[in-house]
């Protein structure tokens, strides 16, 4: 079958409002630094109405994954829902701007267009409210079965599995993309989505062929302590294994490979975190489609969650592309 995506993301579509915070404002508030939590519409907008010089854009881990691959240059389309809105309206256009199709039809009824207060303090960490809104409510019917069966990558969120018939569609969209031997994709999202969720991610690694997580959330997977034993359980069930090490950089397994760490790319100031580890699976998945190697991909990928985190927002600049172009050329040699 010829592909007609590259990468086909389903997940929750939720605009990211971010704004720069004192550490003094989330103390004020008794929010712990650095952490997600979910909460209601009108919490969400108390907090929002608190933020000065706020930024939107598309967000949603899955999304944010799926605008670094089409940033640099894969045809990517997203899978989600929105509300007829301003922010789900913006949402779509936030999308369509970046090259990557979006054409979930909008919810007419029902709760709002998600969205997550992310509050940035001085030492670039993030921490974010998260009201989901009609995102947490992706039903089986709103997949776009034809998107799925014809991209080479479908790329899914543990997230999905904490929303109301999120596994059922998580699980359809897996069926759908074995049924044509393409590729699956799956990121465990957190620590508390694992610890809910552990038997049905376990059940379901025997169908993911590339795992991506950090050590926390491996660890957790696993009930294990040990990263390296962790990674080596994950590997055998799945063909690629990717695990992000704090900022000291990531681990990789796959194809035979033994555990690798790849340390992370020099940052010569860490402004923002938000979406790191998002822009780190889009680009692994984007140059491993291109024909690059686990260990190059993963290389490439360390590059750009660097350029990333060194801006405010979870987005890459405009001059991305050209940039990781210049980055990979000078590694490759």
């Amino acid at each position: 079958m010829v592909s007609t995506y590259a990468i086909c993301g389903i997940g929750q579509a939720i605009v990211d409002c971010q704004a720069n915070v004192a550490f003094e404002f989330l103390e004020s508030r008794d929010i712990d630094i650095g952490s997600m939590s979910l909460v209601d519409e009108n919490e969400a907008i108390r907090l929002r109405k608190s933020l000065d010089n706020v930024m939107m854009s598309a967000g949603g881990s899955c999304a944010n994954s799926i605008v670094t691959a089409s940033a640099l240059g894969s045809k990517c389309c997203f899978i989600g829902k929105v509300s007829t809105d301003e922010a789900g309206i913006h949402f779509k256009n936030s999308l369509r701007d970046i090259g990557c199709t979006f054409s979930t039809p909008p919810a007419s009824e029902g709760p709002s267009t998600g969205q997550c207060i992310v509050c940035i303090t001085p030492d670039g960490e993030r921490t974010m409210k998260t009201y989901l809104g009609v995102s947490g409510f992706l039903y089986p019917c709103d997949l776009d079965e034809a998107a799925i069966s014809g991209s080479q990558i479908r790329f899914i969120t543990g997230y999905l599995w904490n929303c109301e018939f999120g596994k059922e569609t998580a699980l359809r969209a897996i069926d759908i993309a074995k049924g044509n031997n393409r590729m699956v994709a799956l990121s465990l999202s957190a620590v508390f989505v694992v610890e809910r969720f552990r038997p049905n991610f376990i059940k379901t690694l025997p169908l993911i062929d590339i795992l991506f997580g950090n050590e926390s959330e491996l660890r957790s997977l696993f009930e294990c302590d040990s990263v390296d034993m962790c990674m080596s359980k994950a590997s055998e069930v799945c063909k690629i294994v990717c695990v992000t090490v704090g900022d000291q950089g990531v681990m990789v397994d796959g194809k035979g490979l033994l555990p690798i760490f790849i340390p992370a790319f020099p940052v010569n100031k860490v402004v923002d975190c938000t979406g790191s580890g998002d822009s780190w699976a889009g680009a692994f998945m984007h140059y491993y489609l291109l024909g690059s190697s686990i260990l190059e991909a993963a290389t490439f990928a360390n590059v750009a969650a660097s350029m990333v985190i060194g801006h405010f927002g979870a987005r890459p600049k405009s001059d991305f592309k050209s940039q990781m172009e210049r980055y990979n050329s000078t590694l490759l040699h």
